[in-house]
């Protein structure tokens, strides 16, 4: 029922699709994600993308400029904007990869471990965050830094082939919330001491 719903409301992504989920900010890279996309089809992949997430206070502009480049791309039949969603965990299971494309390194990168979680394989540029967890989990899935065309091949590349990912167990929810309650014990037991 949720995927009869979800192809009902945007057809394009029912013969498969690329998911890049995360705020829409221009640091996030939802620009390079678009000319990734275009540089697929022009390569004769004609796969479906979905974007997912909401502007970030003071910048709605962005998601205007996003659909606008949509446009300029000739990509509104195969992008499509999702907006907030709360069913992330069926849209990893779903979509055929995840790109992450964050123009600056972050410390962590939450929807990467999400994506891989799901067994989702993950491509991200190798920097910060998303390379250290890539690095243990999907190794495969690093592209150097800003390169679009390395990019593309790398997702082709994943498209065709099966994928072997491995999440170790420090990247489990179950573990960080037992660490971080260990961390907040330490600390009121050494208050209390």
């Amino acid at each position: 029922q949720w995927q009869q719903q979800l192809y009902a409301q945007y057809p394009a992504l029912a013969k498969g699709f690329i998911l890049m989920p995360g705020r829409l900010s221009p640091w996030k890279g939802q620009q390079d994600f678009l000319m990734l996309m275009r540089k697929l089809h022009d390569q004769g992949l004609p796969i479906a993308a979905a974007i997912v997430g909401e502007a970030e206070a003071n910048k709605e502009g962005y998601l205007q400029e996003l659909h606008q480049l949509r446009h300029e791309l000739g990509l509104e039949q195969q992008v499509c904007f999702l907006g907030h969603r709360s069913d992330m965990a069926e849209l990893y299971n779903e979509a055929k990869a995840v790109c992450h494309l964050s123009r600056k390194p972050e410390p962590f990168g939450r929807t990467l471990t999400e994506a891989l979680a799901c067994n989702t394989p993950v491509l991200a540029y190798a920097q910060g965050g998303a390379a250290e967890s890539l690095q243990q989990c999907f190794p495969a899935g690093l592209v150097p830094v800003g390169n679009l065309s390395a990019f593309a091949q790398q997702l082709r590349k994943t498209l065709e082939q099966s994928n072997s990912i491995t999440l170790p167990e420090q990247l489990t929810f179950n573990h960080q919330a037992a660490q971080t309650l260990a961390l907040y014990q330490g600390l009121i037991s050494g208050i209390r001491g």
